[in-house]
C-alpha cells in the first residue's frame, strides 16, 4: 500500500496512490466507491458531517508529484473550483478536471458554474487574485506587462488603472509608421504624440531620430514602468 492522508481527514482517512481507493483507518477497510452519471464519488465523514469527494479529484491531487496541496487555491465564491498557482489552470473539484480555456479578445477566460449558472472570468484576474488574495481588484485591471495576453504567469501580471493598462499597448493598426506614438506628417516632419489623464503632449521634429529620442525621455517622464516604447 502506497497510503497519503487527506487533506483535512487525519487519522481518519488515507489516500491508496497505488490502488486509487480511499482506506478508512478506524475499520481498516477501502471505502466503496459509488458511481453517480459518468463519475466515481467517495463518501468521508468528519464530526459526524458528511463530504463528497470525486474519486478523479482525489487522484488528480494525490497522484500527481508536481502539485502539492499548497499549489491550489479556492476561488472565492465557487467552492467547487480550485486554482493551481504553478500551472495557472482551474481545476473542477468534483470532476477533478481541468477546466477548458478559450480565447476571447486576445485573453484566456474560463467559464465556472454555481447554482447551475454559468459565469465567465479572465484567468489572468484569477490568477492575479489568487495570489494576492487581500487586494482589492474589483475597480483595477490586471496588466499584462510582456504585453503577451496569454502569458498569465504571476511575474507578469501587475495591477493597472485603465489609463496604465492603455500605455502599456502596441502600436495602434492606424500608425503607417509602425513606430509607437510617432507619426509622420504630409510635409514629412514627424510628430510625436503622448497622451496622459486625456492631456494630449506633442511636439515636432525634422529628423525621425530626433523624434524616438524625445519619445523614449517623455514616455518614461509621463508612464513611468508603464511606458511602452514598442
Amino acid at each position: 500500500m502506497n497510503l497519503i492522508d487527506i487533506d483535512n481527514y487525519r487519522g481518519l482517512y488515507k489516500f491508496d496512490k497505488d490502488l486509487n481507493r480511499v482506506y478508512n483507518v478506524k475499520t481498516n477497510k477501502y471505502l466503496k466507491n459509488v458511481l453517480y452519471g459518468n463519475h466515481y464519488y467517495i463518501y468521508l465523514y468528519k464530526n459526524r458531517k458528511q463530504k463528497t469527494f470525486s474519486l478523479n479529484y482525489l487522484i488528480n491531487k494525490y497522484n500527481n508529484q508536481d502539485n502539492n496541496q499548497e499549489d491550489f487555491v479556492d476561488i472565492d465564491n465557487y467552492e467547487n473550483y480550485k486554482i493551481n498557482l504553478k500551472t495557472n489552470e482551474v481545476i473542477n473539484k468534483n470532476t477533478g478536471k481541468y477546466l477548458k480555456k478559450n480565447i476571447c479578445n486576445g485573453y484566456y477566460i474560463v467559464q465556472l458554474y454555481k447554482n447551475k449558472k454559468m459565469k465567465r472570468f479572465l484567468l489572468h484576474r484569477l490568477v492575479f487574485k489568487s495570489h494576492n488574495p487581500l487586494i482589492n481588484i474589483k475597480e483595477l485591471f490586471i496588466d499584462h506587462i510582456n504585453q503577451d495576453k496569454l502569458n498569465n504567469n504571476i511575474n507578469n501580471l501587475r495591477l493597472a488603472t485603465r489609463s496604465q493598462n492603455q500605455y502599456n499597448s502596441k502600436v495602434y493598426k492606424n500608425n503607417i509608421l509602425g513606430i509607437k506614438n510617432i507619426f509622420k506628417t504630409k510635409s514629412n516632419t514627424f510628430t510625436v504624440n503622448i497622451v496622459k489623464d486625456k492631456k494630449k503632449h506633442s511636439k515636432n521634429f525634422k529628423s525621425l531620430e530626433e523624434a524616438i529620442e524625445h519619445r523614449d525621455l517623455k514616455l518614461t517622464e509621463l508612464h513611468g514602468e508603464f511606458a511602452c516604447y514598442n
